[in-house]
């Protein structure tokens, strides 16, 4: 039990912000990602020397709580090409653009969320929106787009409104003037995207999983030696 009169909560507050701010590697998982991230990079550089590979969509699947967004977030920041900036102009660069899709994840919506992300406006048809989307990635120079979340539009209310977002990434995924890559990250149903020939023959999967006893023992001890 604590005692109430030497508990000093904010030092106890401090303590947990330090836990829960530590980021733990995922031992060979998070080099995988890391390797693909850097893969994803040396192809936007084929892709602006004229033979880029047609994979360039990244999915990141696994069950809720398996550490794919936080993994994405940590690793982005070793990738230099990635980093934000303002050219010589002072005009903002985002190389990199992360959006979560909406629990209703229609095109609409995922289009007004990336153009929201840029803090802008979302009004008018989703024509026009759409249009203003793909002028921003070429504006502010974003050359990989991260949409979390995902499995949102595999449980769209219709297998059209399921299809019109596959057919809205492959046309993200297949910009001939501008190369833009994709990371997809949600629950393992995303991979239901997959099944379409196009996006499976453009894309590369990175499966997370929780952590089982016996499979995992080591990477668990190399975390804690000094209680094995």
């Amino acid at each position: 039990m604590l005692n109430a009169k030497n508990f000093d909560r904010n030092k106890f507050r401090g303590i947990k912000v330090s836990v829960r701010s530590t980021y733990i590697s995922g031992g060979g998982r998070d080099e995988r990602l890391l390797d693909e991230l850097h893969s994803l990079v040396e192809n936007i550089e084929d892709f602006r020397a004229g033979a880029a590979s047609p994979r360039r969509c990244l999915f990141v699947t696994g069950p809720a709580g398996t550490g794919k967004t936080t993994a994405l977030r940590h690793l982005i920041k070793a990738v230099p090409e990635f980093q934000s900036f303002s050219d010589e102009h002072n005009c903002p660069k985002i190389p990199f653009l992360s959006v979560k899709a909406e629990k209703q994840c229609s095109t609409r919506n995922l289009v007004c969320g990336i153009v929201k992300a840029y803090g802008l406006e979302a009004e008018g048809s989703e024509a026009d929106l759409t249009e203003l989307m793909f002028s921003l990635f070429r504006e502010r120079g974003t050359v990989c787009l991260h949409i979390d979340e995902l499995q949102h539009a595999v449980r769209a209310n219709s297998r059209s409104a399921f299809e019109a977002v596959q057919d809205l990434l492959k046309t993200m995924a297949d910009m001939d003037d501008w190369p833009l890559h994709l990371i997809l990250s949600g629950m393992p149903k995303i991979e239901r995207m997959r099944e379409d020939e196009q996006i499976h023959r453009r894309s590369i999967l990175v499966p997370f999983h929780r952590l089982e006893g016996q499979e995992d023992a080591e990477w668990v001890h190399s975390w804690f030696p000094t209680r094995r």
